[in-house]
């Protein structure tokens, strides 16, 4: 009993620092980008992510993403994550937000046997997850289960080919240290394949985040939103494809 106590206190203070550390100036700015980039996605896939009203957020952790897109959307929120300690600092978090017209269903569930039917969901949204998972073929999978035909998932990825990957996989064969968990992920052609075997099509994708999320820790908080500006802009010109840091994906699930 007493370990199960213990174990219940190490989680929650893991959830407490997490969402200190999500409601950071620098990781607010941050957040900022991924709605940002999860609207910009959408929008260039045609608008059609959000017209279920009812989104499934995967890993939804203190419920960041899904409190700011409430904020932009009239949406309902289904959230799913394996924390019931961060399933609980999320509850608090939407109920002590006034912009909220309800608090979000919350279930403590895995992402590889979610607990929902078959044909269940138009719009899942899974952001820093995919990432952190080494069998991320069968999480889409496990995706693909609960999407209906032609509805959508939004996810994304951190981009191997960046500066900050190709510098992580350098120093990690130079002092044999281990990769940090997005390495296990694949670039946007990997992830396509992956998508395609499990009878996802992406449709689009927009890239963000070029200074790695590391470098904007040193950028003074003054300029902080000019240079997530810059980043916005840059994010369109063809000559910084496939460098940036995250790479947001919107994949649909085929008509059979």
């Amino acid at each position: 009993m007493t370990d199960d106590y213990s174990q219940t206190f190490r989680e929650l203070g893991k959830a407490l620092e997490f969402s200190r550390y999500r409601m950071s100036p620098i990781h607010q700015a941050i957040l900022n980008q991924e709605i940002w980039a999860i609207l910009n996605v959408d929008e260039r896939g045609g608008k059609g992510f959000f017209r279920g009203k009812v989104i499934l957020e995967l890993g939804i952790g203190v419920g960041a993403i899904s409190i700011n897109l409430k904020k932009i959307q009239s949406l309902g929120v289904v959230g799913v994550d394996a924390s019931r300690s961060m399933l609980e600092i999320c509850r608090t978090n939407f109920s002590g937000d006034s912009s909220q017209t309800g608090d979000a269903h919350l279930i403590v569930g895995d992402i590889f046997h979610l607990p929902f039917r078959s044909l269940s969901f138009d719009s899942v949204l899974a952001i820093r997850l995919i990432e952190n998972l080494k069998e991320n073929d069968l999480a889409l999978n496990e995706v693909a289960r609960i999407l209906r035909p032609g509805g959508q998932i939004i996810f994304d990825v951190y981009n191997k080919t960046s500066v900050p990957s190709l510098e992580d996989s350098f120093f990690s064969r130079l002092f044999r240290r281990k990769k940090r968990a997005y390495m296990h992920t694949c670039d946007l052609h990997g992830i396509v394949k992956i998508c395609e075997f499990a009878g996802l099509l992406v449709k689009v994708y927009v890239e963000c985040l070029f200074l790695g999320e590391s470098s904007f820790r040193f950028v003074p908080r003054k300029i902080l939103r000019t240079v997530m500006l810059f980043d916005r802009i840059i994010s369109n010109m063809p000559l910084f494809s496939k460098i940036s840091t995250r790479i947001f994906i919107l994949s649909c699930k085929r008509n059979k």
